[in-house]
Parts: structure tokens; C-alpha cells; sequence
């Protein structure tokens, strides 16, 4: 029912305006059309906006709590570009190993764990030392684990997750070659 009145609220509206204004129904209707074009557009945007400053504040938030591992002799590096394909939010090089870190405030699809995945195999070809791919999620609550080849991590996991593997580390002549090329 309230669909239907909303329906004749928008169909009146012309009118209203045409009598309003003195124009002709013809010249009111797009116009309302286009009223509620641009109102539907900055709804959407708005959900699109809030998805964004979500994931901003998750790197954020992340980024911020590994930045606790420099004291631990680790070098910490954010947003690094990454092969003209966009970035990888986090890379985490220490006496334990390396770790390319991306960050999603909800949960993940199958397109993150590809893209951590591929990334991760990119970076250990380049460095020349295996790179462990980490998904931080804000929606996990659980225990870490591993799915499709990336480990999986709640926001308040990752360090000490890291703290806790035992792989090979990275000469950090060779960390230092690869960042000088970014």
C-alpha cells in the first residue's frame, strides 16, 4: 500500500508543479524524473561510501596494530603498489618470515583469497623467499585458519598469528632492493 501511494505521490507531483510554476506537465515530468534519478544515485553512493570508509578504517585499524611488530625487528610497510595492479595493503617482513597482509572490515569472497593468493606468489618470486598470504577479516571471531592456500585472521589475531610462524626471512638487501623499486 505504500508503494502505491508513493507511486501517486511521484505521479502528482508533475502536476503540482505545473500548476505551481505555470509550466507545462511535459517540462515538470522529467524533471521529476530526474529529481528522483539523482536522490536513488546518492542513496546508492552513499551505501558505496560507507562500504569504502569501512575498509579504509580496517586498513587502518590493522595497519596500526602491526606497526607494534617494528619493535620486534620487523620492517612494516603499507599500501605498497603492486605491479600496476593495484596495492597490497600490508607487508610485513620479519626474523620469522614475510607476510602480505590485506584487510576486509565484513567478510570475504573467493575473488579476496585469489587476489591475496596471486599477489603473495608474485612477491615470493620477486624476493626470492616464500610470502605468506594473511586475510584480516573483521568478521571472523574464530581461531585462525587456512582457506584455499591464505590464512585467515580476525582484526584482534594478527600479530600474534605472525609472532607464532617460523618460515625463512627475507635478506633485507633484497627487501631493500624490492621497496626501492616501488
Amino acid at each position: 500500500m505504500l508503494l502505491v501511494a508513493a507511486f501517486a505521490g511521484v505521479g502528482v507531483l508533475p502536476l503540482v508543479l505545473a500548476r505551481a510554476f505555470g509550466v507545462s506537465f511535459a517540462v515538470s515530468a522529467p524533471i521529476v524524473v530526474l529529481l528522483a534519478v539523482i536522490y536513488w544515485a546518492a542513496a546508492s553512493d552513499s551505501v558505496l561510501m560507507e562500504r569504502g570508509l569501512k575498509g579504509r578504517n580496517g586498513e587502518a585499524v590493522v595497519g596500526e596494530a602491526l606497526e607494534d611488530l617494528r619493535w620486534e625487528r620487523y620492517i612494516v610497510l603499507h599500501d605498497v603498489p603492486f605491479a600496476g595492479k593495484g596495492n597490497i595493503d600490508h607487508l610485513v617482513s620479519g626474523p620469522n618470515g614475510v607476510y602480505l597482509v590485506e584487510t576486509n572490515f565484513g567478510s570475504y569472497l573467493p575473488v579476496h583469497l585469489k587476489k591475496a593468493k596471486r599477489q603473495a606468489a608474485k612477491l615470493s618470486g620477486d624476493l626470492g623467499v616464500p610470502v605468506t598470504p594473511v586475510l584480516c577479516v573483521g568478521a571472523s571471531d574464530g581461531d585462525p585458519y587456512r582457506h584455499g592456500g591464505v590464512q585467515v585472521v580476525g582484526f584482534d589475531a594478527p600479530l600474534p598469528w605472525i609472532r607464532g610462524q617460523s618460515n625463512p626471512p627475507v635478506e633485507f638487501q633484497r627487501l631493500a632492493h624490492f621497496s626501492a623499486g616501488l
